[in-house]
């Protein structure tokens, strides 16, 4: 994670997954994907054990 974000969210982030991403990948205990911030691609590795909440309104 960038250290800016880092900065910007340094306890939690919501994070949606709609219309821009690239790069998701799963793996057995975290996903790695590219989002944007402000036009700026920023790749993270989310352990799923960090998330909180899901939702899916499909």
């Amino acid at each position: 994670m960038a250290d800016w974000l880092r900065e910007r969210y340094p306890e939690e982030m919501t994070i949606v997954i709609q219309h821009w991403f690239d790069n998701l990948t799963i793996q057995p205990d975290h996903f790695t994907i590219t989002l944007n911030f402000g036009n700026q691609p920023e790749p993270l590795k989310i352990p799923f054990d960090a998330l909180r909440t899901f939702v899916d309104p499909s």
